[in-house]
């Protein structure tokens, strides 16, 4: 059974990317960018592959305990799973847990806010922008257009004050 945010994403996201690439109409660009907007002000979540970032010690004396060098109360660090198609680096975007194809048996899911996600991928040089349902849709917004929906999102913001 879908949670309230899958299945708000796939009125709001999933369906405007389908129109969209049926029309390539720029209206129902306008439209999808909206509606992303539209989730973000409600707080949307999506699901999110996450892996252990590795970590390498060296120089490390015979005598030290795991303990020493890894606290326990320390979590390891998680990031994002990445695409990488023809030389780019993408951040997946999952409207649902359906959409992941497997990822979930081998990957920690976490619902990641929709605006996070963004960020992460518009402030991360080496990520060209962000893949709406990899595994079926597969439709890109570069970072310009995420520039965009970050602004659409400061200007409100700062008419809110």
């Amino acid at each position: 059974m879908k949670t309230l945010d899958e299945e708000m994403n796939q009125i709001y996201i999933k369906e405007a990317v389908q129109k969209y690439l049926k029309t390539d109409e720029p209206e129902d660009m306008f439209l999808l960018i909206a509606q992303i907007v539209v989730r973000i002000h409600d707080n949307g979540t999506v699901p999110v592959p996450m892996m252990n970032s590795t970590s390498i010690v060296w120089g490390v004396p015979p005598e030290a305990e795991l303990e020493d060098i890894f606290p326990e109360d320390e979590e390891p660090e998680r990031r994002s799973c990445l695409i990488e198609h023809e030389d780019e680096k993408w951040f997946p975007f999952f409207t649902d847990v359906d959409e992941l194809g497997g990822l979930e048996d081998t990957n920690v899911v976490e619902d990641v806010p929709i605006r996070t996600v963004i960020e992460l991928a518009f402030n991360d040089e080496e990520v060209s922008g962000i893949v709406i349902n990899p595994n079926s849709e597969a439709f890109a917004l570069r970072k310009e257009l995420l520039a965009v929906i970050l602004n659409i999102l400061d200007k409100e913001d700062s008419e809110a004050c």
